[in-house]
């Protein structure tokens, strides 16, 4: 599961922060390593991701906690670098999920690409949140959040327990 934060909701955005978790879909059992990174805006910037001012309003009238991740400034790695981490941390023909078809994962699509590095998944391992979540939504609405929302390691930790229920769910109902 992979997660993003950014400072745009386009193809081309700043990204903030990234976390990535290995999972099961079938148990949702989460491995012992995660991943997250906070990446260096102006290193973003320099490769020509874009900052879109709406956002970064959204992102200041947000809950505290997630403001305050959003705003901190230490700790921040080089995109390029961040990113070859993410390359690492990702299992070869690992299938990659993500919240939404066209956010996530485009947005890395497009930073490996300003990079000039490699993509780490095929396309066609590509998978999506919200496609599985909508064939039984009240699992989702029923899922309570733990963490601090808009922060993207806790984002991915409860994307991957409701999608798990969701998949159990539906091979229960397969088998009768």
């Amino acid at each position: 599961m992979i997660d993003i934060e950014t400072l745009s909701t386009e193809f081309d955005a700043v990204i903030l922060s990234i976390a990535a978790v290995r999972f099961d879909l079938k148990t949702g059992d989460r491995s012992s390593e995660d991943l997250y990174i906070r990446i260096d805006k102006q290193s973003c910037a320099d490769v020509g991701l874009k900052i879109d001012p709406d956002t970064v309003d959204w992102w200041l009238n947000q809950e505290d906690n997630a403001r305050k991740e959003f705003l901190r400034n230490d700790d921040r790695t080089l995109l390029k670098d961040a990113l070859k981490r993410l390359s690492i941390f990702i299992p070869k023909d690992a299938k990659v999920w993500s919240n939404g078809s066209t956010f996530d994962l485009v947005i890395l699509r497009s930073a490996y690409k300003a990079c000039k590095l490699k993509l780490p998944w095929e396309f066609y391992n590509e998978r999506d949140v919200r496609t599985l979540s909508d064939l039984i939504p009240t699992i989702k609405e029923n899922e309570p959040f733990v963490g601090t929302k808009h922060h993207p390691l806790f984002d991915c930790m409860h994307q991957i327990k409701y999608c798990s229920k969701v998949y159990q769910q539906l091979n229960l109902e397969n088998t009768h």
